[in-house]
């Protein structure tokens, strides 16, 4: 269970399962924890470093954590960069980026007694450093998708050759996650500048001030991650025009995706396969090494497109941004110079959330090249005889994959059987948003509340209120009990 638990340097530090486990819910493999969680520890302390210089090759972890098999983001380590060392940096922004709300349990008084604080003229240099390292990610996105275009690991026909060959290209999937880190970043930053300009320049954000941003951002033209779910809408309504939503709606998931693969489904078959060109290198925990994306399996994305037919969802039209209007329905007054700022500084700030999006797709996607690799060489390994089974594959570290391929070992083999048998019981563990010192599991009985102590708190989007039946659904396989016009209540939406 805590075999790959990563320390911490004191019991005040905090961390946190927001963001990292909406992306990644439940525990990750060893081959995983391994490359997906050492590539995005990279990723933070490459921008720390760049920043405020030192070495991002640490032998541990220190932004990211491992619990359980459960991944955590140190909110301590990533304070690094708050304003106490980066002049213009703001630890309410870097926590809504990464916990959707300011975090209490965390103060500036603690982040400086835990890293101490710069005088003013480094925090001026780094500040310039900070506006040098955006600036250089900036064209970053457009050599990764260009890259990606062509880049695949070459097929060798024995296992030492094609873990050799994962081996040499690891540095790619690293940096793949990197680059993401940095526009994750930038696109902070511009969060930042409309917060100073929807708050007057004052030093108290609001809930109000955080909702109007939020409504700032809504329909970004061209977003990747919002194509997925219009696309799967639009498919919806190609196999209702053409009368087959009946037929959809009553087969297997498996005899679903066998009918849209066959010539048979006709342009709704078409348009399935364009979804899978487009979006097939996701799914649900993307980062996951061992999870297939849709592409190798598409009978995962079937059920979410007979859900949608069941409730006749349609695709909607999206009205194209207005800035004038935008700015009507924003309840935090602004001066007419915000205003001006506003109209300026609103293209950029859009413009960072859909480069963000953009770039995790691509990581994503360079992220879904490893997966085919790596299954392929669990083909070699078993057909060769190193392992008795693909699987076992993901429930052993990346180095200790090349241990086994130069001397064969039972005892691997056994522990990577060990492993797969606790999977299960790491990923039912839950844990606290916030965690201070080592994370513990809640247990059951303290999820027992009566309905007069249950209250629900979040980050408002929408304005306005609605009354219906909320539905609460924990996995994808329960999406087919979602009826219209209900109230959706899920850990995340996010694709992974």
């Amino acid at each position: 269970m805590h075999e790959f638990d990563a320390p911490l340097s004191s019991e005040k530090e905090i961390s946190t399962t927001s963001n990292i486990a909406e992306m990644m819910p439940g525990a990750v493999t060893p081959l995983t924890a391994t490359t997906f969680s050492r590539a995005i520890e990279y990723g933070m302390l490459n921008m720390s470093t760049s920043i405020l210089g030192g070495s991002c090759h640490v032998p541990y972890y220190k932004k990211m954590g491992l619990c359980m098999g459960n991944m955590f983001i140190n909110m301590h380590n990533v304070a690094e960069i708050y304003g106490q060392h980066v002049a213009i940096t703001d630890k309410r922004v870097a926590e809504m980026s990464l916990v959707g709300r300011c975090l209490e349990e965390i103060t500036m008084d603690d982040i400086i007694e835990y890293h101490g604080k710069s005088p003013l003229w480094k925090r001026i240099s780094h500040c310039f450093r900070f506006i040098k390292h955006m600036y250089k990610s900036k064209h970053k996105i457009v050599q990764l998708e260009e890259t990606l275009t062509t880049y695949d690991l070459h097929r060798h026909d024995n296992a030492m050759a094609m873990y050799r060959e994962i081996d040499e290209r690891l540095p790619d999937y690293i940096q793949a996650w990197a680059d993401h880190m940095s526009y994750a970043a930038r696109s902070a930053s511009w969060s930042t500048v409309l917060l100073m300009v929807l708050s007057q320049g004052g030093k108290e954000w609001t809930t109000q001030h955080f909702s109007d941003m939020t409504h700032l951002y809504v329909n970004c033209e061209n977003m990747t991650s919002a194509d997925v779910p219009d696309s799967l809408e639009k498919l919806a309504v190609k196999l209702i025009e053409e009368g087959h939503r009946d037929r959809m709606i009553s087969m297997s998931a498996q005899e679903a995706t066998d009918w849209l693969q066959s010539g048979a489904s006709g342009s709704s078959g078409q348009l399935f396969k364009t979804f899978l060109d487009l979006h097939g290198h996701r799914c649900l925990r993307e980062g996951e090494l061992r999870e297939l994306s849709w592409k190798a399996a598409p009978i995962k994305v079937v059920p979410i497109i007979q859900t949608m037919l069941r409730n006749n969802q349609v695709a909607s039209e999206k009205e194209p941004f207005n800035f004038d209007e935008a700015v009507k329905m924003i309840k935090s007054p602004i001066s007419m110079a915000g205003r001006y700022i506003l109209r300026w500084t609103l293209p950029y700030a859009r413009q960072g959330v859909k480069e963000r999006e953009q770039s995790k797709s691509a990581a994503v996607k360079m992220s879904d090249r490893f997966k085919q690799a790596y299954w392929y060489l669990a083909a070699l390994m078993v057909a060769e005889g190193h392992l008795p089974e693909e699987d076992l594959l993901f429930f052993l570290t990346h180095k200790e994959i090349g241990t086994l391929l130069h001397n064969q070992s039972a005892v691997l083999v056994a522990k990577a059987l060990r492993r797969r048998r606790i999977l299960p019981k790491q990923m039912s563990l839950m844990f606290p948003e916030i965690c201070r010192g080592h994370p513990k599991p809640i247990e059951v009985e303290d999820l027992t509340v009566t309905g007069s102590d249950l209250v629900l708190k979040g980050m408002p989007v929408s304005h306005g209120t609605v009354t219906a039946s909320a539905r609460v659904v924990t996995n994808l396989e329960e999406a087919g009990s979602i009826q219209a016009g209900e109230i959706l209540i899920v850990r995340s939406t996010d694709i992974g």
